[in-house]
C-alpha cells in the first residue's frame, strides 16, 4: 500500500491544468527492518542498528533538502514494533514541523488505553502522542488517534487502479452464468444449454477464495471447518466446493496443522477439494479472483484495520462475505447480508451455503469503482496531506 500512496502524492492532481500549485515532494526512506515474514516482530541487535540509519538519513534529509513534514505508518499493538516506534520516534520528530501518522493497523489506541503500563504510557505519551495530523482508513479506527491525542484526525479509505479494467467484457457474463446454472441445481436438473454459454468446464463447483496472511486469526480454520460443515450439508446436492488458499504461513506450526487438517476425509473427497496455492502475485492472483464464486475474509486478527483484498475482491465482482470485527462492516453497502460473526463456523457454513444458489449481483463492483478507486483515494490523501502541510508541501516519508 506505500507503493499507492507515493504513487497519488507524486502524481499531478487529475483534471488539474495547473499542478505546480498542489506539488508534494516526497522523500521516501524504506525502512524495512525485517528480512522475512517469519522475522516480523522478533527483537534483534541488527534490527535498531538498520533504525537507527534510517532515522539518521531522515534528520540528514530534514537539513539538506528542507523537508518540514514527517510521514510515518505507526505499529500494530506489538511489543517490538512499538519499540521501534518510541526510538524512531523520539529521534526523529524534535526535527520536524509537522507530524503526519498514516494509520495502517489498528490496536494501538486499545493497548494504549488499557493493556498498557505506567511506563509504557509514559513513554508513548512522550514519542508517539499528539501527532499534527492522523490519517485513518474508516470511522471504526478512530480509537488510535483519539486515544493518543491527535490535534486533527481524518478518514481516507483505501483505493486502488482497476484490477480488472475487462470485467465488462470478459468476467461478468462468466459470473452470471455460473450462479444461474448453481440455482439450478436446487430442486432440477440443470439446463445443459445454459452450461455450455460461459460457465466454465465445472460450473457445478463453488469456487471460494480466501487470501491472506495464513494465520489463524485471519480466519482460515474457521473457513476450513465452516467448509467441511458445508460439504455436509449439501451431500446429496450436485454441487460441489473447492476452497483456494492463497498466502504465506508465518509459523511451520500453523502450516502443519493446516495440511494434516485438510487431509481429513470430510475435506478430501468428491464432493469437498481444498488446495493450497501459497503466495500469489500478479497475473496469477488476478486468475484467482477470475475463476472464484465467492471470496471469504472472517478475520478476527488483532491489528484488522480495513481488509484491502476485500476491496479487491469487489473488484472482479465477487460477492464477499467477511467477519463482523472492528467495523469491517463499514467498508460495505449499507445493509449488506454477507456478514458472519467471527469465529464462528457454523454461522459461516449456512452463508456459504446461502450464497452459492443466489444470483450474481453487480452492486459490489459497481460499489468499489464509486468508492474505491484510486482516482478517489488520490484526491482525498492529497487533500489530507495538503491540509497539515499547506504551507511548505514537502515531507519525508519513513
Amino acid at each position: 500500500m506505500v507503493g499507492m500512496v507515493l504513487k497519488v502524492l507524486t502524481a499531478p492532481p487529475a483534471g488539474s491544468g495547473n499542478t505546480s500549485a498542489e506539488t508534494i515532494e516526497i522523500f521516501h526512506i524504506n525502512a524495512r527492518i525485517s528480512d522475512t515474514l517469519a522475522d516480523v516482530g522478533q527483537a534483534g541487535l541488527s534490527k535498531v542498528v538498520r533504525l537507527l540509519r534510517f532515522c539518521a538519513k531522515a534528520i540528514f534529509w530534514r537539513f539538506r533538502y528542507g523537508v518540514t513534514a514527517f510521514y510515518y505508518v505507526p505499529a500494530p499493538p506489538h511489543r517490538v514494533a512499538i519499540l521501534r516506534d518510541w526510538i524512531a520516534l523520539a529521534l526523529c520528530r524534535p526535527f520536524f514541523k509537522t507530524t503526519i501518522y498514516h494509520w495502517h493497523a489498528s490496536g494501538m489506541g486499545e493497548w494504549f488505553l488499557k493493556s498498557a503500563k505506567p511506563w509504557e504510557r509514559f513513554l508513548t505519551s512522550r514519542t508517539i502522542a499528539r501527532p499534527d495530523l492522523s490519517i485513518i482508513l474508516r470511522e471504526g479506527n478512530r480509537i488510535d488517534p483519539d486515544a493518543l491525542g491527535s490535534i486533527h484526525t481524518v478518514i481516507v479509505p483505501y483505493g486502488i487502479s482497476d484490477p480488472c479494467p475487462r470485467f465488462d467484457t470478459e468476467i461478468k457474463e462468466r459470473r452470471i452464468a455460473r450462479a444461474m446454472f448453481r440455482a439450478q441445481l436446487e430442486g432440477h436438473a440443470p439446463d445443459e444449454k445454459k452450461q455450455s454459454t460461459g460457465t466454465g468446464s465445472d460450473p457445478e463447483v463453488f469456487r471460494i477464495l480466501f487470501m491472506s496472511l495464513c494465520v489463524r486469526a485471519k480466519g482460515l480454520f474457521d473457513l476450513v471447518e465452516a467448509v467441511a460443515l458445508f460439504g455436509k450439508a449439501i451431500a446429496g446436492s450436485r454441487l460441489r466446493i473447492e476452497l483456494v488458499v492463497a498466502g504465506s504461513f508465518v509459523t511451520e506450526a500453523e502450516r502443519s496443522q493446516f495440511e494434516e487438517r485438510v487431509s481429513q476425509p470430510d475435506l478430501k473427497n468428491q464432493k469437498v477439494t481444498v488446495r493450497y496455492y501459497g503466495f500469489v502475485g500478479g497475473t496469477d492472483k488476478a486468475k484467482l479472483f477470475e475463476q472464484a464464486d465467492c471470496f471469504c475474509f472472517p478475520t478476527y486478527y488483532e491489528a484488522e484495520s480495513f481488509g484491502l483484498v476485500s476491496i479487491e475482491a469487489m473488484a472482479f465482482g465477487l460477492p464477499v462475505i467477511a467477519s463482523n470485527w472492528r467495523g469491517l462492516t463499514e467498508l460495505f453497502p449499507t445493509g449488506y447480508p454477507w456478514i458472519t460473526s467471527p469465529q464462528s463456523p457454523r454461522e459461516l457454513a449456512i452463508l456459504l451455503q446461502k450464497i452459492s444458489t443466489v444470483q450474481w449481483d453487480e452492486s459490489l463492483r459497481q460499489y468499489f469503482l464509486e468508492k474505491y478507486s484510486e482516482e478517489i483515494f488520490a484526491r482525498n490523501m492529497r487533500a489530507a496531506i495538503l491540509s497539515a502541510e499547506r504551507g511548505t508541501q514537502r515531507s519525508a516519508h519513513a
